[in-house]
């Protein structure tokens, strides 16, 4: 089970998801020898860089007072990443997949998050949240 306090709590945990995601494809840049996976993982960092820099500048005053927030779901760090990894051989299928997944498990963090907080902008933020990674989906399942 995972509590949290105040919204800051929140956003810190899911902006280290983010960072691992981020981290992932520096690694996958770098060692990666096919060209089109290769270009693939850069338009993917490009993007998640941006998803950081909206995460990262988010004011939790902006949102209203800190409230009590206790966030029940069956969800630990284990479960929310895929196990799944890349290697030096790894298709561009195989990265989309695999990105995806985190994305889809970031993008239902979101929604939970959404529907439990009380607080109407934060629950609006955490709706864009997730509207945010759902755009990051659909281009992922576009390539």
């Amino acid at each position: 089970m995972l509590v949290f306090r105040e919204l800051k709590d929140i956003l810190n945990r899911t902006i280290g998801w983010e960072r691992e995601l981020n981290d992932l494809l520096d690694v996958a840049a770098v060692g990666l020898k096919r060209p089109e996976s290769q270009a693939l993982v850069a338009s993917l960092k490009e993007r998640q860089e941006e998803i950081l820099g909206v995460l990262t500048g988010i004011d939790v005053e902006d949102f209203g007072p800190a409230e009590w927030i206790k966030f029940s779901g069956d969800l630990k760090r284990e479960r929310l990443i895929p196990k799944k990894r890349i290697n030096r051989s790894s298709a561009p299928e195989e990265i989309i997949d695999y990105v995806r997944e985190y994305e889809e498990a970031l993008r239902d963090f979101y929604t939970r998050v959404a529907d439990i907080i009380t607080a109407q902008s934060q629950r609006d933020l955490f709706r864009s949240l997730a509207q945010l990674k759902s755009h990051q989906i659909e281009r992922l399942v576009s390539l």
